[in-house]
């Protein structure tokens, strides 16, 4: 019988369920395949022992896992969740910085995640927030992954030549989305540079990343900027320059105008914008953003 406690909808395809509800009907839940999760406002699976063995139990098959508001360690999701395919952390509120202590990189169980999504809202920043070697850690651990929405500025800018570039990030070449460099957005409303996309990083992307149809790229290095034109097939961009003095639109946007087919255009900071020039080299044109410019 389909326990009292847990809600079913009318198509009989979803489960619904509190917390304690789910701990306490674990081996019900573990039973059937559930490919699709979500959970909303929860506590860390590791705030108690009896939600982190349910956790483990219920979703040992799941490939698409979603955690609104995420309170938990995301190397330790990579690590727990081996079989996970797409992990969606959005309004994620666990900020990490510091090494996984759960993250094995020298681990025989690798994973099998090929999606990291996420935002950082409450932090004004419109993606997941991992930093110092974390987002490395996470690459080695899951071969498979192709699509991070997290700055992967500091990864590639450390990497000494293209050739170990390409060592350490096998799937560049599959990868659709990339950002580089990243803005966040004050309580006051005031736009700031959190992280400054290099040349190196830029250069060497362009080498690896030959499939990407979205680039965001915040820097205020004048070579950063201009360095994006090597790029190749780029339908969406999001640029950002200096917050102090805004770059100047006719010589690092237009030539990117000029080569891309571009569908979505977003330009922060950048001076004499010239909406005719847009219009002129931007027929396919869906969505335009203009933020301080």
């Amino acid at each position: 019988p389909f326990p009292e406690k847990l809600a079913l909808d009318a198509g009989r395809q979803l489960i619904g369920t509190n917390q304690e509800t789910f701990v306490s009907h674990r081996e019900f839940l573990s039973r059937p395949y559930l490919p699709y999760a979500l959970f909303c406002g929860c506590a860390a699976f590791d705030s108690s022992p009896s939600f982190e063995k349910a956790a483990m139990a219920v979703l040992k098959n799941t490939h698409t896992l979603v955690i609104v508001h995420n309170r938990n360690m995301v190397s330790d999701l990579v690590s727990k969740f081996s079989g996970l395919s797409v992990l969606a952390l959005p309004h994620n509120l666990k900020v990490e910085g510091e090494r996984g202590d759960d993250l094995d990189p020298s681990s025989d169980k690798l994973c099998q995640l090929k999606e990291l999504l996420g935002t950082t809202p409450g932090l004004g920043i419109d993606n997941l927030l991992l930093t110092d070697d974390v987002p490395t850690e996470i690459q080695q651990m899951c071969p498979k992954l192709t699509e991070w929405q997290t700055d992967m500025n500091s990864t590639i800018g450390i990497m000494p030549n293209l050739v170990k570039a390409a060592e350490e990030l096998p799937n560049a070449a599959l990868t659709q989305e990339l950002i580089l460099g990243r803005s966040m957005q004050a309580h006051d409303g005031k736009l700031l540079m959190y992280a400054n996309a290099g040349n190196n990083s830029v250069e060497t992307a362009s080498k690896l990343f030959t499939n990407l149809t979205r680039l965001e790229v915040c820097s205020t290095f004048a070579k950063s900027l201009s360095s994006i034109a090597d790029f190749v097939g780029i339908r969406r961009l999001s640029l950002m320059a200096s917050i102090e003095m805004a770059a100047p639109f006719r010589k690092y946007v237009v030539p990117l105008l000029r080569k891309f087919d571009l569908e979505e255009l977003t330009l922060k900071c950048f001076g004499d914008v010239h909406l005719p020039t847009v219009a002129e080299h931007c027929q396919n044109l869906v969505s335009l953003t203009l933020i301080l410019c």
